[in-house]
């Protein structure tokens, strides 16, 4: 994967399963969901970490996501994303099949995230059909930050508006 070569990761690992010994199986299903992700492919990343989520040990689970920081990042845009494109495109249709799935996953990884906690109160207040997260920032200096960030990316300044956007993430 490092070298960019995803595609062929996944040529390769979609043709086999090593479901007879759990330890090859989740390695395999890690290396599909992280190829798929650096293809942007959400919904097949998703079908990967999911099913990596049901065939590992709750711990074991949990250890894994948290070893990697840009996870929480990643899986809280795919939400964004799922909930902002047309509801008409197959894209969106295949993303919903797991949005609850993994909502209750961030949750249990995550159970800190404002995001995630806002997500579950969102749809606890509205039904389970709400998509989109209405976050309510309390904070001046969230919202500054947010404001910087995004004027920032408006003048090309990216280095900037990461550091701004990696600060916004550290108030979390």
């Amino acid at each position: 994967l490092g070298a960019g070569k995803s595609q062929d990761v996944i040529s390769l690992l979609e043709k086999r399963s090593f479901s007879e010994e759990p330890s090859f199986e989740s390695q395999r299903l890690w290396s599909l969901f992280q190829a798929h992700r650096s293809l942007e492919r959400h919904p097949q990343a998703l079908v990967y970490f999911l099913q990596l989520n049901r065939l590992l040990p709750r711990e074991e689970f949990v250890r894994l996501c948290s070893s990697e920081p840009s996870l929480v990042g990643y899986l809280r845009d795919v939400w964004l994303y799922w909930s902002w494109i047309d509801s008409d495109q197959q894209e969106q249709k295949n993303l919903a099949q797991s949005m609850p799935e993994l909502l209750s996953v961030a949750l249990e990884v995550w159970p800190e995230s404002i995001f995630w906690k806002t997500v579950e109160k969102s749809k606890v207040q509205n039904g389970p059909e709400v998509s989109i997260p209405v976050i309510a920032f309390d904070q001046a200096e969230t919202r500054s930050l947010i404001l910087q960030a995004l004027g920032a990316w408006s003048m090309k300044r990216w280095d900037v508006a990461s550091s701004l956007v990696q600060e916004i993430q550290s108030l979390e």
